[in-house]
């Protein structure tokens, strides 16, 4: 005999993204065993190939169960319905060679959602030889056989679908307002997260402000917060919704590139701009003999940012800069080298209000300007948490100890120094002579190494220009560092004469090899680090050679 099992979440069990812990609960155990017998035989005759109905349900076994939703009733009232009244109900699901029709019950269909029983009494409903019949070409005929289980077995099995079908169950079930979206939710986000990032916008779109998608929200705002790049690889990011673009840019870790993201949201806003502006010209023209198809890859690729420019009008102008006004203030201006700045940013100098533009362009005319924007200010490796304690550790406030970096989590205060990027590796070379090219004579900086596949950050500090004159140079109040899963280790010099080594045949070298980058013959960057401890208290928690996925140099300037 089929067992008819359902399990529920165990009460007050709200954590997301994990394995759920179920109770398990035969409800068939509450019947008598003639009922128990009806169930069991009314179901095999849904399922068995050779009935004459035309229901056919998936008996494949699921992890994912619905909650109890049967009452503790001493009667089955679907058995009784089952019994006594005849299929009278046909739902056309798919369209063309997957089109399959089911025969079921009305007053199954009527107990188990009050959608149907709300479309049952509205005068439109197609009624042939007596039969209620639903054409729902939208919904893929395996999704809907999950529905049509959900209804006479109170089970769900959506582990088989594809990642499509999955998605339009769910959204199916949220038309008939049936009590299965969270279990719908959790499979599509156990077993079809790449399809999720594929089609990221309409996700992060349809999920936004409804209650009833809670697990996608909160799978869409954790995948942005980790993955930031997601929302501008998605096939469909000339869709996505503004606040999610926002939302990435604000995220420090995205790993594209700066200006490729610029080039993106640039063709996202002149999609948007031509689509408005095509929608304005076909209202003032009554939109008779105007082809209003619109095509939004055509459109980007016609208008693109890269050139035909030169024909815009102010219209044009004035449109981008309405679409992209609460976006602009996110980029992170500073990112950009003066020449890509030049070439990708400024043309369209019109879009941004004027004191906007003025502060970024005084990042590029003076080396020593602050700009009043954080937009305009470059991302670091280190985060502006760790900026400003390391900023107040250079001023001698506080001893950089962990306890204190515990503490600016909680209290964290506003840096001393405005730091400025001299160099990043990925963007400007690993090479020596970069490195004394944009370093040299140059003040006070900050070295900041990432180790390759790592998220540790090490790095030195040094209160002297670096030079090139193949010389030891002495150097106060410098020190190296490590943060490694947000453990500190701070290693302060010991001796003053030998803290800083200065060549054109290696990058930043501190002390006797106490840590040390260069680049090889490829373009491949190494660093070294010794445990030697000649001019430094102590190894910061790294020993030997390894590669270098970033590194950056930046300078720094007293605020108060």
């Amino acid at each position: 005999m089929s067992s008819f099992t359902t399990k529920t979440p165990l009460r007050g069990s709200k954590k997301l993204l994990r394995p759920l812990s179920y109770r398990y609960i035969n409800y068939t155990e509450m019947f008598p065993p003639n009922i128990k017998q009806l169930i069991s035989d009314t179901f095999n005759d849904v399922i068995d190939p050779s009935s004459s109905s035309d229901v056919i349900v998936s008996s494949s076994s699921s992890d994912v169960i619905v909650p109890s939703v049967i009452p503790p009733i001493k009667r089955d009232p679907i058995s009784e319905i089952v019994q006594n009244e005849q299929r009278d109900v046909r739902i056309e699901v798919g369209e063309g060679e997957n089109a399959r029709t089911f025969m079921v019950h009305s007053m199954v269909l009527m107990h188990k959602a009050e959608y149907f029983e709300k479309a049952f009494s509205n005068p439109w409903v197609r009624i042939e030889d007596g039969v209620k019949v639903f054409k729902k070409g939208f919904i893929p005929p395996a999704a809907f056989e999950v529905i049509i289980e959900y209804f006479y077995r109170n089970k769900i099995s959506p582990n088989n679908l594809s990642s499509e079908a999955t998605l339009t169950l769910l959204l199916s079930a949220d038309e008939m307002c049936l009590p299965i979206l969270h279990e719908i939710q959790v499979c599509l986000i156990k077993l079809h997260s790449d399809y999720l990032h594929s089609r990221f916008a309409y996700i992060y779109s349809f999920s936004r402000d409804r209650e009833e998608f809670a697990l996608i929200q909160e799978y869409c705002h954790r995948t942005i917060k980790v993955t930031p790049e997601v929302v501008f690889t998605s096939s469909d990011f000339m869709d996505a919704e503004e606040d999610a673009i926002i939302e990435a840019l604000n995220t420090r870790n995205y790993v594209l590139d700066e200006g490729k993201v610029w080039d993106m949201v640039l063709d996202w806003g002149i999609n948007q701009m031509l689509a408005t502006m095509e929608d304005e010209d076909n209202e003032e023209e009554g939109g008779d003999d105007i082809n209003t198809e619109h095509t939004t890859s055509n459109t980007a690729d016609t208008f693109s940012p890269r050139y035909q420019i030169r024909h815009w009008t102010l219209r044009h102008f004035s449109a981008l800069s309405s679409i992209l006004s609460r976006i602009l203030p996110h980029f992170r201006y500073g990112e950009f080298s003066k020449k890509e700045f030049m070439s990708k940013v400024y043309p369209f100098k019109q879009i941004f209000p004027y004191s906007m533009i003025q502060d970024i362009l005084g990042n590029y005319k003076y080396p020593q300007y602050i700009p009043r924007m954080p937009s305009a200010r470059p991302r670091f490796l280190l985060s502006d948490m760790h900026l400003s304690w390391l900023s107040h550790t250079i001023s001698g406030e506080m001893g950089l100890d962990q306890a204190q970096l515990d503490s600016y989590r909680t209290y964290p205060r506003q840096a001393r120094h405005h730091f400025r990027l001299l160099l990043r590796g990925t963007r400007d070379g690993f090479s020596s002579m970069t490195f004394h090219y944009r370093c040299d004579e140059r003040g006070p900086t900050v070295t900041l190494i990432k180790p390759y596949g790592t998220n540790d950050i090490i790095g030195g500090y040094v209160s002297v220009s670096w030079l090139s004159d193949c010389k030891y140079h002495a150097a106060d109040s410098s020190f190296l560092f490590s943060i490694k899963n947000e453990r500190l280790i701070l290693s302060r010099n010991k001796q003053r004469e030998r803290v800083m080594w200065a060549s054109l045949t290696c990058g930043p070298s501190f002390g006797d090899e106490e840590l040390l980058l260069w680049r090889d013959k490829s373009t491949q960057a190494f660093a070294k680090c010794s445990n030697k401890n000649t001019v430094f208290e102590k190894s910061i928690g790294i020993q030997g050679v390894f590669a270098v996925e970033e590194y950056e140099v930046l300078s720094l300037s007293k605020v108060w």
